[in-house]
């Protein structure tokens, strides 16, 4: 059972940060993770183990005030702070991209790790998207958001937008521009025109 550091003064309160002894064991299991030449595999497994009993994955989900008053967030501003200052600190001591987006997505990993054990049954339903979950009550237990079916037709036409919006673009009009010899048609024309035959032989609407 998760105990998480933010519970301890609740989940709006501030000056709560995580352990220096779950830092350590955060940055000792990710630095071992970024090194590719060494067979780490199992080390940095056995880490993640042992930190579903000390980080909640909503410990690592940005505490802005839609996922706070979701539940989605029991991470305080501090010790949100406190995350993205030690994977800077990681992925700079690895020689690693640190950008913000690259901050963002290693502490992502990690809400994934942890989620995947904690909650295995949400993480099977999410892949670990938040943006898939409607909010976190106070025992922990996750809605999912209701997703509407989308049946094989819409997705078929759904393929076909892409299709003809990837012949529309400007560059791939240019690149296909090219006259037919004999006649007064581009490539462009011609490949639009066998897919929308191509379609209707299917028994879809174009």
């Amino acid at each position: 059972m998760v105990t998480p550091i933010s519970f301890l003064k609740g989940n709006n309160m501030s000056n709560v940060l995580i352990q220096p002894a779950v830092i350590a064991s955060i940055k000792t299991a990710y630095t071992a993770r970024y090194d590719s030449e060494n067979a780490t595999g199992k080390v940095f497994g056995e880490a993640m183990d042992a930190l579903k009993k000390d980080v909640s994955w909503r410990e690592l989900v940005s505490p802005t005030p839609a996922n706070v008053a979701n539940g989605l967030s029991i991470a305080s501003k501090e010790s949100w702070k406190q995350i993205r200052e030690l994977f800077e600190a990681i992925l700079k001591g690895k020689g690693r991209a640190h950008a913000s987006t690259d901050i963002g997505g290693a502490i992502t990993d990690f809400k994934c790790q942890m989620m995947q054990r904690q909650d295995a049954a949400l993480f099977e339903e999410t892949s670990g998207r938040t943006t898939d979950i409607e909010k976190v009550d106070d025992k922990g237990k996750a809605k999912i958001k209701a997703k509407a079916k989308t049946s094989t037709a819409k997705k078929f036409n759904n393929m076909l937008d892409s299709a003809m919006s990837f012949l529309e673009k400007a560059e791939n009009k240019k690149a296909l521009s090219r006259k037919r010899k004999g006649t007064t048609e581009t490539d462009y024309k011609v490949y639009k025109k066998a897919l929308q035959e191509a379609l209707k032989t299917s028994g879809f609407t174009v």
